[in-house]
Protein backbone atom coordinates (compact mmCIF):
# COMPACT_ATOMS: atom_id res chain seq x y z
CA UNK A 1 0.00 0.00 0.00
CA UNK A 2 1.14 3.36 -0.84
CA UNK A 3 1.16 6.27 1.94
CA UNK A 4 -2.31 7.82 0.67
CA UNK A 5 -3.93 4.83 1.06
CA UNK A 6 -2.43 3.87 4.49
CA UNK A 7 -3.74 7.19 5.22
CA UNK A 8 -6.98 6.97 3.66
CA UNK A 9 -7.37 3.47 5.68
CA UNK A 10 -6.73 4.66 8.98
CA UNK A 11 -8.89 7.52 9.16
CA UNK A 12 -11.29 5.43 7.54
CA UNK A 13 -10.64 2.76 10.65
CA UNK A 14 -10.88 5.89 12.86
CA UNK A 15 -14.13 7.12 12.47
CA UNK A 16 -15.57 3.89 12.20
CA UNK A 17 -14.00 2.99 15.78
CA UNK A 18 -15.05 6.34 17.06
CA UNK A 19 -18.93 5.10 16.11
CA UNK A 20 -18.55 1.90 17.12
CA UNK A 21 -16.78 2.96 20.45
CA UNK A 22 -19.74 5.42 21.22
CA UNK A 23 -22.77 2.81 20.09
CA UNK A 24 -21.36 0.58 22.52
CA UNK A 25 -20.57 2.57 25.10
CA UNK A 26 -17.44 0.36 25.55
CA UNK A 27 -13.59 -0.44 24.77
CA UNK A 28 -13.86 -4.25 26.16
CA UNK A 29 -16.58 -5.31 23.31
CA UNK A 30 -14.75 -7.00 20.16
CA UNK A 31 -16.26 -5.05 17.29
CA UNK A 32 -13.92 -1.93 18.79
CA UNK A 33 -11.06 -4.60 20.18
CA UNK A 34 -10.78 -5.52 16.53
CA UNK A 35 -10.81 -1.70 14.91
CA UNK A 36 -8.56 -0.55 17.36
CA UNK A 37 -5.98 -4.09 16.46
CA UNK A 38 -6.71 -3.16 12.80
CA UNK A 39 -5.93 0.83 13.19
CA UNK A 40 -2.59 -0.20 15.16
CA UNK A 41 -1.45 -2.46 12.54
CA UNK A 42 -2.00 0.52 9.92
CA UNK A 43 -0.41 2.64 11.85
CA UNK A 44 2.56 0.82 12.65
CA UNK A 45 2.42 0.01 8.52
CA UNK A 46 2.71 3.15 7.52
CA UNK A 47 5.49 4.41 10.23
CA UNK A 48 7.39 1.75 8.85
CA UNK A 49 6.63 3.32 5.39
CA UNK A 50 7.71 7.03 6.20
CA UNK A 51 10.77 5.80 8.31
CA UNK A 52 12.10 4.00 4.84
CA UNK A 53 11.06 6.94 2.93
CA UNK A 54 13.29 9.24 5.04
CA UNK A 55 16.18 7.08 4.79
CA UNK A 56 16.14 6.43 1.43
CA UNK A 57 15.76 10.38 1.45
CA UNK A 58 19.15 10.54 3.67
CA UNK A 59 21.00 7.85 1.55
CA UNK A 60 20.15 10.27 -1.57
CA UNK A 61 21.19 13.30 0.28
CA UNK A 62 24.71 11.56 0.56
CA UNK A 63 25.25 10.61 -2.53
CA UNK A 64 24.04 14.29 -3.97
CA UNK A 65 26.88 15.45 -1.17
CA UNK A 66 29.60 13.56 -2.73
Amino acid sequence: MDKRTLLYRIEELREELERVTNQKQTLRDPNVIELSQKLDELLVAYNRKVEKERQNGKDLEKDQEV
